[in-house]
């Protein structure tokens, strides 16, 4: 069997939801997608689809995925050929689109610790203020602030996820 006439036989037993074309039948137990049934093999039906559009084999070092993360879609513009990373990241914000806020909440609990604010450390770096007085009004070791006025001292500003990706000195 050629794969036009596969795509077209697993067209024809998909429905339409909205963008998507849900297959009905078998999904492979791992949950690698929609699988079709040729003999004794089951074939990826994702696969055939992707193939079939591309008029290309598709890439052994690729897992056929959807860019609607829907499991049961087969829509060939929905179709693509993802690194198993790429797939895991996919699906990974997709179960947990808060994320950002979760990794944020933890970043404040673990900054709790310190004693230094963001602003606390710009004011330090940037008056000329007696070592002493800044130690003394902050409640850290004179070190500390030599550290800081070096820029050194560990403190780093992760207030953005780009935070430090700029030009370094």
């Amino acid at each position: 069997m050629d794969g036009a006439y596969l795509a077209n036989k697993i067209r024809a037993r998909c429905t339409e939801d909205g963008d998507c074309l849900l297959w009905p039948g078998a999904v492979f137990k791992s949950g690698g997608g929609p699988l079709i049934q040729i003999g004794a093999k089951n074939l990826s039906a994702r696969k055939i689809i992707w193939s079939q559009k591309r008029g290309a084999p598709f890439p052994s070092n690729r897992v056929a995925s959807v860019t609607c993360l829907n499991k049961a879609c087969l829509n060939e513009d929905h179709v693509i050929a993802w690194t198993r990373t790429e797939v895991a990241q996919a699906w990974a914000s997709q179960r947990n689109p808060t994320l950002a806020a979760v990794k944020l909440s933890i970043y404040r609990r673990d900054n709790q610790k310190n004693k230094l604010t963001a602003e606390d450390v710009a004011l330090i770096r940037g008056t000329k203020g007696s070592r002493r007085e800044l130690a003394e009004q902050y409640g850290v070791a004179i070190t500390s602030i030599d550290r800081l006025r070096r820029g050194e001292g560990g403190w780093r500003d992760y207030s953005s996820p780009f935070a430090g990706l700029g030009a370094r000195a």
